[in-house]
């Protein structure tokens, strides 16, 4: 029988049940934990996590709302902005993180239908924007800054994997409640057909 601790561990980070994705991968082992809502609980959930698991890689998946794309679109984020500091516009605060592409595997984001290999932003902060006035970056949601910023302080390889759920400014509460059982579907299929092990 294969040693699977020989394997290396990919820490998924989920906020609420309904983004829970369970994925099995050939030659590593996957890990879950679910980090609650906002910044604060998510970088304490996930440090804790890392602390015990030691994964090799974290990667957020989840939903998020967005001003320009559509609904059902998948979007792969190496780049990270607190929305709340970001507006403080105090010197010396750091309010924007990129994540290097030093994952082993090929996760494409997925743009009406169509396989893309490309990269978007994630505005993060402790509020659910449903105004278009309060929605920056290509996706918007609650945690991935936080989560971001304890991973590159530890040495750890992040990314996020983000479902569109709803169109900021749009009933964005009531679409995202809507769609969570979509998102758990899809996303349990993005990871089942579109991400790949880089040879």
């Amino acid at each position: 029988m294969k040693n699977t601790e020989n394997k290396p561990l990919i820490l998924i980070c989920y906020a609420v049940e309904g983004e829970r994705v369970n994925w099995h991968l050939p030659d590593f082992r996957v890990q879950a934990v679910r980090t609650g809502i906002g910044k604060a609980g998510a970088a304490f959930q996930l440090t804790r996590a890392i602390l015990q698991a030691r994964p090799d890689f974290v990667l957020n998946v989840g939903t998020s709302g967005t001003l320009t794309h559509r609904i059902g679109d998948v979007l792969v984020c190496h780049r990270f902005v607190d929305r709340d500091f970001q507006k403080l516009e105090l010197p010396g605060v750091e309010w924007e993180i990129e994540t290097p592409h030093s994952f082993p595997l090929r996760l494409p984001s997925v743009l009406g239908g169509e396989v893309v290999d490309a990269d978007f932003a994630v505005s993060t902060g402790d509020d659910f924007v449903t105004a278009a006035s309060g929605a920056v970056g290509d996706a918007v949601d609650m945690e991935a800054f936080a989560e971001a910023l304890v991973c590159r302080e530890m040495g750890i390889p992040f990314a996020a994997v983000k479902y569109i759920t709803d169109v900021v400014g749009r009933n964005s509460v009531k679409e995202w409640e809507e769609r969570l059982a979509d998102a758990r579907e899809e996303l349990t299929h993005y990871f089942e057909n579109h991400v790949k092990l880089l040879k």
